[in-house]
C-alpha cells in the first residue's frame, strides 16, 4: 500500500477533500509533537520556578508599594499630598461617619491640614475637603472668611466652622 492510495481511503472515509485532509493531518501532527515535547521536556518545573520567582517579587514590590498609600514612602518620609488613610488602614478610624462623631483638639489650620483632617470638620465631606484642597493650591485662605469662597460653604456652614479652624 502506498500513500495515495492511503489518503485515497481516507477521502473515501471521512468524505473530506484533499486539502482538508492535509490541513487536519499538520494539526494532528502538531498536536503530537507537542505533546510529546512537554511529555519529556523536564524544563518544566525550571518554567514553573521562574513564574514563582517573578510572582514572588510582584508581591513583594507591591507589599512596599502599598505603603505609600498612607501618607509616606517605604522611609517613612511624609508625603503631604497624600492624606493619612487609604486601603492600608482601617477607614473608620479615619473617616468620620457623621460631621459630628468626632471630636476636633484644637484649631484645623485650612491651609495644610490634610483631607482627613479637614473632614474631620462639621459639615466636610470628601468632596468638600477636595475643593478646599483644590482652593489652596491656587491661593492660601488670607483668613477663615476665604473658606467660603468654596463652593458648598456659606454662611450657615461657616458659622459652625469658624471657631475649629485657623489659617495661621
Amino acid at each position: 500500500m502506498n500513500i495515495n492510495s492511503i489518503i485515497l481511503k481516507m477521502q473515501e472515509k471521512f468524505h473530506v477533500t484533499r486539502s482538508e485532509l492535509s490541513a487536519v493531518s499538520i494539526i494532528l501532527i502538531g498536536l503530537l509533537v507537542g505533546a510529546g515535547i512537554k511529555l519529556t521536556s523536564s524544563g518544566l518545573d525550571n518554567e514553573s520556578n521562574a513564574h514563582k520567582q517573578i510572582f514572588s517579587k510582584l508581591d513583594k514590590l507591591a507589599e512596599e508599594q502599598k505603603t505609600t498609600y498612607i501618607g509616606t514612602d517605604t522611609k517613612g518620609n511624609r508625603f503631604h499630598d497624600l492624606a493619612k488613610a487609604d486601603t492600608v488602614i482601617n477607614k473608620e478610624t479615619y473617616y468620620p461617619s457623621s460631621p459630628e462623631a468626632v471630636e476636633i483638639s484644637g484649631k484645623i489650620n485650612i491651609n495644610t491640614a490634610s483631607r482627613v483632617e479637614l473632614m474631620k470638620l462639621p459639615g466636610i465631606g470628601e468632596k468638600t475637603a477636595d475643593k478646599i484642597i483644590a482652593y489652596r493650591k491656587i491661593n492660601l485662605f488670607d483668613k477663615i472668611e476665604d473658606i467660603m469662597n468654596i463652593k458648598g460653604i456659606a454662611q450657615k456652614k461657616f458659622e459652625k466652622l469658624k471657631d475649629r479652624i485657623t489659617v495661621d
